[in-house]
């Protein structure tokens, strides 16, 4: 195989959660395959400080910034990679080298510096275009990034669900981007109004050869959740149900974000009356703890929250954990999967913890039939959608009867399915083989630029962006 030259890009984005694993994965995979790989970042800054980053990662290198951070602070869980030789966080990506790696793109020169750092590159893996952030207003010349030799084939890796929403101006990429390469079936379904080609290839991890096999009965934590704390994630969910676990159950939570300063902020201002403890929020509520903010009872009933963690940390866990619990659904993902699968559900199988995911079957109506493999061939405990927090704790409380034997059997055919599909090295060559060949990315699915992505993104990209379209690539 040629060795090639890649480099992962994107415009920076407020969070990254699984993306980041997702991404080192890949960045792991081509090295093994012997290409050059790096990552570079376009931020939205005129200049970056050379100095604060270098006292930065003196201070990492130390091991005293740590120390300083808050427990909800997102600014912790930094940690050196052995793949990329960076500092990466989960929450704010890579601490990158300023202008070579990190372009601000406010810069007088950052055109200049964007073409460099891409010199003789045969293959641009995106993560994110220019989104509707308050950075981005006005934005107009954004195009110019993708405007690259049409010797370098440009793929735009989708992660989100909401990406025919969120993303729609990526149809005026069409003439630039090569494909999209969808990392869950939800992504994947999305794009089917997008007139560009996409492939279903779903996140990858890097797996071990051999599964950490361990009995349930070996496993001292019972129930773990690392989220993001947004409300998709419906962490909520896990701190109404806490207090309906069986006594003496475990219940570990990590993580950070937004949602989380709501549920534990002492400023009633700024509290959300819908994480407090009501009938409305659990039916089954103990009329006594009316009124108590969920994050309180729920660590009365013994919920432990781990604070904001690194990938390192949320594996050692997995790896001591009975099962892994992801309670996020939504509406607009239900149109496209019958469950949603995210990094932390993947690192959950290739460590050996039983998954928890949620059925979101007849969330949408008319109910929508859809090819899952997922929702299939994984086993896992399947929680539907609308179940009160004591009917979740419900299953939750059974699954820990399960039979030891069933256990390991089932833990270990979901190892065998990760590597059949999450595997990275097989993954990115997939990625190489349909964006470097006309012929296969010629058989490739591809859709039509539905009706609201048209007119969505026309009005994003002039009234939002202030771009001329359709865009003159000539």
């Amino acid at each position: 195989m040629k060795k090639l030259k890649i480099r992962i890009c994107t415009f920076d984005i407020a969070k990254y959660g699984g993306i980041v694993k997702n991404v080192e994965s890949r960045v792991q995979a081509f090295k093994e395959m012997g290409h050059d790989v790096d990552i570079i970042f376009l931020t939205y800054n005129k200049t970056i400080p050379i100095n604060s980053y270098n006292k930065k990662i003196k201070d990492l290198e130390d091991g005293v910034w740590q120390d300083k951070q808050d427990y909800r602070s997102q600014a912790g869980g930094y940690t050196k990679s052995e793949i990329t030789g960076y500092w990466r966080n989960s929450y704010y990506g890579w601490l990158l080298p300023p202008y070579t790696n990190r372009i601000p793109i406010f810069a007088d020169n950052a055109l200049e510096l964007w073409h460099k750092a891409l010199e003789d590159v045969d293959l641009v893996f995106w993560s994110f275009t220019p989104t509707k952030t308050k950075e981005a207003k006005g934005l107009n010349f954004w195009p110019k990034f993708f405007d690259l030799p049409e010797r370098t084939k440009q793929v735009m890796a989708v992660h989100d669900g909401y990406f025919d929403i969120r993303n729609s101006w990526i149809r005026y990429l069409s003439e630039k981007i090569t494909l999209l390469d969808c990392v869950h079936l939800s992504a994947y379904n999305c794009c089917d109004n997008f007139d560009i080609p996409r492939q279903l290839n779903f996140a990858s991890r890097y797996i071990p050869d051999n599964l950490h096999l361990t009995t349930m009965s070996e496993r001292p934590v019972d129930f773990f959740a690392a989220h993001v704390f947004k409300s998709m994630k419906k962490m909520e969910d896990l701190l109404s149900l806490t207090p309906h676990l069986n006594k003496g159950s475990s219940m570990w939570i990590g993580g950070s974000g937004i949602e989380l300063y709501y549920m534990t902020t002492t400023d009633e201002s700024k509290f959300k009356p819908k994480y407090t403890a009501s009938l409305k929020t659990d039916p089954d509520c103990d009329p006594d703890e009316i009124g108590m903010s969920l994050w309180e009872r729920a660590k009365k009933h013994g919920m432990e929250h781990m604070g904001f963690m690194s990938n390192e940390d949320v594996y050692m866990v997995q790896k001591n954990a009975k099962f892994s619990v992801d309670p996020s659904f939504s509406k607009h993902y239900a149109q496209y999967s019958n469950t949603h699968l995210n990094g932390f559900t993947i690192e959950a199988i290739i460590n050996g913890s039983y998954p928890v995911l949620r059925d979101t079957r007849g969330l949408v109506e008319p109910k929508c039939e859809i090819e899952d493999i997922i929702h299939e061939e994984l086993r896992a405990i399947y929680v539907p959608w609308d179940v009160t927090p004591k009917q979740f704790a419900g299953y939750l409380n059974e699954a820990l009867k399960m039979k030891s034997e069933k256990y390991l059997e089932d833990i270990q055919h979901n190892f065998k399915l990760a590597q059949i599909l999450f595997d990275p090295v097989i993954n990115m060559k997939r990625v190489i083989d349909n964006s470097m060949s006309t012929k296969k990315l010629k058989r490739l699915s591809c859709g039509e630029n539905s009706e609201v992505v048209i007119k969505q993104s026309e009005k994003i990209m002039t009234e939002f962006f202030g771009c001329d379209v359709p865009i003159d690539w000539s």
